[in-house]
């Protein structure tokens, strides 16, 4: 991700933006890759007479990729701060907290905890690929629109349907939705839609641009960063984000054309025997071709919804003996592996029984954590993440859609890696969330469900704590529950 310097190419109508305050909320539509992520914010601390600009992004993976193109582009104070900007640490007390920047970039669930100060004060809120609702991020939409902050809301993806959550937030309350103009280098337009979601100028009409054009140039990407990782002589340990089963096959190709014989572990949102397929009747590959990598796994039909769901994944996966046969990694100097996840439509359905067999302790300082969720990181095509010793972890929510509500789950899938829930939101009026994380065992914290506040994520965004305090508040709740049903019989 590079991130524009854009002093030199404002144009009169750009400053008019930040100028004119006869608004309340903007929806910016531009296409994939046309610089937006980087443009507004900059535009709004160069130009704005601002106290205080913050930047949400959906993910932890976006946030970083977008810090790590602010210190490459030169914008080191941007980065450098945007990082401590997630820990509870650094936010807490904003004032004793010197700010090199107007700008600060966080995730939905630090913003929510910078919302709890009364003394929080910003001129601009932007919501980066706001087509993605969850319930962290619609919750910090209407807190804002409580506290009648200018909402800024860009994506690349604008269809009806999934923008359906944004009408709501965008109805006429007195604002004036304008029209912006991009100046970026090549120029493309941004459109700002009004309360319905039409296009102001009615000529144009929303769209949803194709994320890859075609499939050799997805391929000649991905291979250039491939060779790229090769180059740098590092252990090939990486994920890769693949949107669908055609994808999957072209990244494999790429893969086995840069790293010959390199095993392949393909882990895929929904699960049907004895194929991984999309809803819709694609086939899929085959898993007994795939290294095995399914074996001893319990696949159970979820009730009605004809939805597969795994209730044991690491059964025969813990076999140290049995990995090493396959070419898996066993140890620091183990071989290397690849991993796909595709995030096309649904993410993993797993089941309850997978919570008895997280572990215990993750080493959170020499971990990789990331974070996906339905379909994201598509727009970036795919991310190759450098190699980390002694474990690579991988973040990945756990979705009940027709349940009415978010399920989290753990899941420990390999002696590598884990699979760990993400973005729980602790809020005392609302238990729809249950947040099962993994947290470093030795740190100690705050046995109260809802005191997160007083947490130590080590560097990442609050939600860990929350997680970990739900945990144990809903843990301790279910062990009440059961003596008093035992006191009753």
């Amino acid at each position: 991700m590079s991130i524009r310097r854009c002093d030199h190419r404002l144009r009169f109508e750009d400053l008019g933006l930040f100028q004119d305050n006869k608004w309340s909320s903007a929806l910016v539509h531009a296409p994939f890759a046309s610089g937006k992520t980087s443009y507004i914010p900059f535009l709004a601390m160069h130009y704005g007479p601002l106290h205080k600009v913050v930047v949400i992004f959906p993910s932890i993976v976006t946030l970083q990729s977008f810090v790590r193109g602010c210190r490459e582009s030169g914008f080191e104070e941007i980065g450098e701060f945007s990082s401590q900007a997630n820990t509870v640490k650094t936010i807490w007390n904003l004032k004793k907290c010197e700010r090199p920047t107007n700008i600060i970039c966080t995730t939905a669930g630090c913003y929510n905890f910078l919302l709890d100060h009364k003394n929080f004060v910003a001129d601009y809120i932007i919501f980066d690929e706001c087509h993605k609702s969850d319930m962290l991020t619609d919750l910090a939409i209407l807190r804002t629109m409580k506290k009648k902050l200018k909402m800024i809301f860009m994506t690349a993806t604008f269809d009806p349907e999934e923008a359906q959550h944004l009408k709501r937030y965008m109805t006429g309350d007195g604002g004036i939705h304008r029209v912006f103009r991009s100046s970026l280098d090549p120029p493309y337009p941004v459109e700002f839609f009004d309360c319905n979601g039409r296009p102001l100028n009615e000529n144009v009409q929303p769209r949803r641009p194709l994320d890859v054009p075609n499939h050799s140039e997805f391929k000649k990407r991905l291979t250039a960063r491939l060779v790229e990782l090769r180059n740098r002589n590092a252990t090939p340990t990486f994920i890769i984000f693949v949107d669908g089963m055609a994808m999957l096959r072209v990244a494999s190709a790429a893969v086995n054309l840069v790293f010959p014989g390199l095993p392949i572990r393909p882990i895929h949102s929904k699960f049907s025997t004895p194929y991984i397929g999309t809803e819709g009747g694609e086939t899929g590959l085959n898993i007994q071709n795939l290294t095995d990598v399914f074996d001893s796994c319990h696949i159970k039909t979820v009730d009605k919804y004809n939805i597969m769901g795994i209730t044991s994944l690491f059964e025969g996966l813990e076999n140290r003996h049995s990995m090493a046969q396959r070419g898996g990694r066993v140890g620091r100097n183990g071989p290397g592996r690849v991993t796909f996840m595709l995030t096309s439509e649904e993410v993993a359905w797993i089941r309850h029984s997978a919570v008895d067999h997280r572990p215990k302790s993750v080493d959170f300082e020499n971990a990789a954590l990331f974070h996906t969720r339905e379909g994201d990181e598509v727009n970036e095509l795919v991310h190759l993440l450098h190699p980390v010793e002694p474990a690579d972890f991988v973040l990945v929510k756990v979705v009940l859609r027709n349940a009415g509500f978010l399920n989290y789950h753990t899941c420990r899938v390999s002696v590598w890696g884990v699979f760990a829930a993400s973005f729980p939101y602790l809020d005392p009026k609302s238990a729809t969330a249950i947040g099962l994380a993994v947290i470093k065992a030795q740190r100690s914290f705050n046995k109260s469900a809802f005191c997160y506040k007083q947490f130590d994520t080590m560097g990442f965004s609050n939600h860990w704590a929350q997680a970990e305090a739900f945990l144990m508040y809903y843990e301790m709740k279910n062990t009440k529950n059961q003596n008093r049903r035992r006191q009753l019989n």
